[in-house]
């Protein structure tokens, strides 16, 4: 759980902010005049409750703001979310005014909060100079995570490029605009001794255009008569074409005679019907630019992918019908990164797609199908923060060589309280941020932060408005149905990768366990002479989101924040964050994906997977206020060993006691070994700086068939380029190699290996045409345990306990986001790691209880 405005959040007086955002656009020219008593019978009331309710009865039967209506939600969660938030009311439109007391998520047009009048429940804190920052008292921290919270979960259920809300503290307001960016905050103002601002806010609510309030115009919500809406539910039916996948591990053979190769498969169908099985839940026509700038119309539901935050990405994926063909795609909605030098996901995966002279296109990777942002969709804040301090360095603009050149973002762990990482389909939640370093200090009281100026370089970050639509829709790689199927992925996607450093030059730079899919593929089994005797589908690999993908070649940062998956980056880049990515960094997280799913669904004799998985991928180490690579990671890949209370792990099945993945990862640890060794005494001979690692792609051999046996053959995999292409490209080589002097001619040998994808290509074929591989090596998810335990720590009765002192309710009621991010200058007063952690120990663990709750929930399971 984080903090997510540290740095994000800008100050406007009221006339101000009603200006910036267009809200007065449609206002009367002359003004009511707002009687000054109009609220003076909240005067006396103090408990949130009966501000409330009067509050309710006096800006409706005011009509405050005409063409909405006021409605409270504080008794009642909105039937099916599973969160169980509630907002304590809300402003909907005079013909979506609930009426079941629930906070009616997809309605809403702005949110509204209620706390006592007390600063202990502002979240914000007005300084002197005008500026607002984030209050650090707990309790004021507690409420601030409560509207994020709440923000997010607005854009989460409705199609949003902005979203107003009120903070109604006692006497006293104040208006939000939140965005992809931050927040937009006017300063505490008291309504009751003067109403004017408030009223004036509530009349431009309700003038406003659709867009104005940040409803995005190329999402329609359809209505149940719309021919659309009634398609939708028709294709909720199962078609006796759709290809079914048996549970068992044993492959789904092909029937004889002609097959369409892209065929509808069931889990496919199945997971757009869940997507649209709530009759509460909207649904929507969503258009998306094609390369010809002509919109393309798709349907969707719920999205089944939602990463979880306010600030940033806010990526969402559904599965979506095609308008023009009627069959079935992913569809990504997100907030790009914003900066010239990106290029979008879709450039990437046409340039992926693309035949050549001199390649095909590069198997193993979605299939574009349309793309673009969406108009002039940008987030304004960014925009904003300039205008008011217009001498400072743009966000775009590179590090000064003097500050360190990446600066962390919030680390989120995975146990137990994963975070997602977006993805082509229904992936596991992954964080893709780092972890804290310093962090602003929470006090039980009253806030007392002393003012900073404001920082040099904008704080925040650029976003667009984007859609891509690709045609494959996957599954998570942990569906996986035996070991051998989890090899067979990961070495489809090292090969998605190799092609793609040879073919474009392009690094994936984010390879985690989510952007690694299971697809299904058409495998051929040949006989002794060659001849197909038979044709089945069996679940492939597939490399998805190249959002952050980047040339290998450019070396330079190309925004303000290092992004990737913390839990899946390489040692190397963990440890000196600010080092260019190259092949051996995402050779490395390929092999992490591989223990991350070993250690957690196959048989294997570590005696506590919830410890080893806990202190390999989310643990951190820190160099003075720096995060860096947690010991456990960073000791195996050095040691050369897996191991976990002094054990070496070792994988197996109830056939077997030996398994073909100890090799796979004996050797390949004993290679990372040698890696390491070398890049220590490259450091210490050279006094580099840590990029020192280059890497020459080699040719990747194809897995070939063998007697019949089941394995990938030449169709499922791209032919291998002209061997001139595969030659170690000079280019790239554009810092000094880690293999250095010192090392025995056998660990430059090894550490070599490391380098490029060859060793590790060959590693896996042969592992995977290993007839010994026993079909019985997965077992049930070796986590589940450790969180069913965690969730049911609490008594029912706790759970259901409620704290108004600091406006935060647990168990099924209200939950709130803690501070654990980064220090960000001008924003907060800085504090130590340790001193941070002791701040939020008095409800982490009740966090992490709610949290794992909610993981381990049946539509959590990515499907």
């Amino acid at each position: 759980m984080v903090d997510e405005l540290i740095g994000k959040i800008i100050g406007l007086p009221i006339d101000s902010f009603i200006a910036t955002l267009d809200l007065d656009d449609d206002l009367p020219l002359i003004l009511p005049e707002w009687p000054k008593d109009m609220f003076r019978s909240l005067e006396k009331l103090a408990e949130e409750n009966d501000i409330a309710e009067n509050w309710m009865k006096v800006v409706n039967s005011n009509e405050l703001s005409s063409g909405l209506k006021f409605s409270l939600s504080r008794y009642k969660p909105h039937p099916g979310d599973k969160t169980r938030q509630r907002v304590d009311g809300a402003f909907f439109d005079k013909d979506r005014v609930p009426t079941n007391g629930a906070p009616n998520w997809p309605d809403q047009v702005i949110s509204t909060e209620f706390k006592k009048g007390d600063t202990s429940t502002d979240p914000f804190e007005d300084l002197t100079d005008g500026r607002i920052i984030g209050a650090n008292a707990i309790s004021r921290v507690r409420c601030r995570g409560q509207n994020i919270s709440y923000a997010e979960h607005i854009f989460s259920s409705q199609h949003r490029t902005l979203h107003f809300s009120l903070l109604v503290m006692g006497h006293c307001f104040r208006a939000l605009c939140w965005e992809r960016s931050g927040v937009i905050v006017t300063p505490r103002i008291n309504y009751v001794l003067d109403p004017s601002p408030l009223c004036k806010l509530l009349l431009a609510f309700g003038c406003a255009s659709r867009n104005t309030l940040g409803f995005d115009p190329h999402a329609l919500r359809l209505q149940p008569t719309d021919p659309h809406y009634i398609h939708m539910t028709h294709v909720l039916l199962p078609q006796p074409f759709d290809v079914q996948f048996s549970t068992s591990p044993i492959p789904t053979p092909i029937p004889d005679g002609d097959f369409d190769p892209k065929p509808t498969f069931a889990y496919v169908r199945n997971a757009f019907r869940k997507s649209i099985e709530d009759p509460l839940s909207p649904r929507y026509k969503l258009s998306v630019p094609q390369a010809d700038g002509i919109l393309r119309d798709f349907l969707v539901g719920k999205p089944a992918f939602v990463a979880r935050g306010m600030v940033g990405r806010g990526t969402r994926g559904y599965v979506a019908i095609d308008c023009s063909t009627g069959r079935f795609v992913y569809l990504k909605d997100a907030w790009r990164a914003n900066y010239d030098l990106l290029e979008p996901e879709g450039d990437i995966l046409a340039k992926l797609n693309e035949k050549t002279d001199e390649y095909g296109p590069v198997y193993n990777v979605p299939t574009l199908v349309c793309h673009g942002d969406l108009g002039d969709q940008t987030t304004i804040t960014p925009a904003l923060w300039e205008s008011l301090y217009g001498d400072a360095v743009h966000a775009s603009d590179p590090e000064p060589e003097d500050e360190p050149p990446m600066r962390p973002r919030p680390f989120v762990p995975l146990f137990p309280t994963p975070t997602p990482t977006p993805t082509s389909s229904f992936a596991e939640p992954m964080s893709s941020n780092f972890p804290p370093s310093s962090q602003p200090a929470a006090q039980p009281g009253a806030s007392h932060q002393q003012p900073s100026p404001p920082p040099k370089k904008n704080p925040f970050r650029r976003h667009r408005h984007y859609r891509i639509v690709v045609e494959e829709v996957g599954m998570p790689l942990s569906s996986f149905r035996n070991g051998r199927e989890l090899f067979v992925a990961i070495y489809q996607c090292l090969d998605a990768h190799f092609y793609a450093t040879q073919k474009t030059k392009i690094l994936h730079r984010d390879v985690s366990a989510g952007n690694i899919l299971l697809y299904p593929v058409v495998h051929t089994v040949f006989d002794a002479s060659g001849n197909v005797t038979q044709r089945m589908w069996i679940f492939g690999g597939m490399l998805t989101d190249w959002e952050l993908a980047k040339c290998i070649l450019d070396l330079l940062p190309r925004q303000p924040e290092r992004t990737g998956t913390w839990q899946f980056m390489s040692v190397a880049s963990l440890l000196e964050p600010g080092k260019a990515l190259f092949v051996s960094d995402e050779v490395e997280s390929f092999f992490h994906v591989i223990i991350y799913h070993a250690i957690r669904y196959m048989f294997n004799n570590c005696t506590n997977v919830y410890s080893f998985m806990k202190d390999y991928f989310d643990g951190v180490s820190y160099d003075g206020a720096i995060p860096t690579c947690g010991e456990k990671k960073s000791a195996t890949m050095q040691n050369g060993k897996l191991a976990h209370a002094g054990r070496a792990i070792k994988f197996h099945s109830p056939s077997t006691k030996s398994h073909p993945a100890n090799r796979v990862l004996a050797e390949l640890l004993k290679r990372f070994k040698a890696f390491y060794h070398a890049r220590e005494l490259a450091v210490e001979d050279e006094g580099a700086d840590g990029n020192v690692d280059v890497d020459c792609p080699l040719e990747l051999p194809m897995v070939e068939p063998s007697n019949g046996l089941v394995s990938l053959s030449k169709s499922d995999v791209p032919t291998t380029p002209p061997a001139e292409s595969v030659e170690e490209d000079a280019s790239a080589d554009s810092t000094p190699s880690a293999i250095g002097e010192g090392l025995s001619e056998e660990e430059k040998a090894l550490a070599d290996d490391i380098e490029t994808h060859k060793f590790f290509g060959e590693l896996l074929r042969d592992a995977i045409n290993n007839r010994a591989w026993p079909k019985d090596d997965k077992t049930s998810d070796q986590l589940a345990p450790y969180f069913k335990n965690a969730s049911k720590k609490r008594g029912r009765e706790e759970q259901e306990e409620e704290d108004d002192t600091f406006g935060v309710f647990v168990g099924d009621r209200k939950r709130f986001r803690v501070s654990t991010t980064s220090f960000a200058p001008g924003s907060q007063v800085p504090m130590t790691p340790s001193s941070a952690l002791k701040v939020l120990s008095s409800y982490t663990e009740e966090l992490e209880a709610k949290e794992v709750e909610r993981q381990l929930s049946p539509d959590d399971d990515g499907l």
